[in-house]
């Protein structure tokens, strides 16, 4: 894996939601999301998951359907919290 700390980002970039997906392990999630929140303080994380959440504070959803993503999505970018399970 590439280290996320190396990428150099314009100060014109904008982000909404950055997403930290199932095929990172455990202590790369952790990491990924240290420099996110360090580059992008108050970013919102979601984190998908298929049995634990590894991010504190991050929003996350144990599923991988593409459908319940843009729901988590959706709530997410319209300030709600996304805990688990979806509505």
């Amino acid at each position: 894996m590439a280290d996320p700390s190396n990428h150099n980002f314009s100060k014109q970039e904008k982000f909404d939601l950055a997403i930290i997906g199932h095929t990172f392990r455990g202590e790369e999630k952790r990491r990924v999301a240290n420099v996110i929140n360090q580059r992008f303080p108050g970013l919102p994380i979601l984190e998908l998951c298929f049995h634990s959440p590894e991010i504190p504070g991050a929003d996350f959803i144990f599923s991988d359907s593409p459908a319940d993503l843009l729901v988590a999505i959706r709530e997410i970018l319209s300030g709600r919290r996304v805990r688990g399970f979806l509505p």
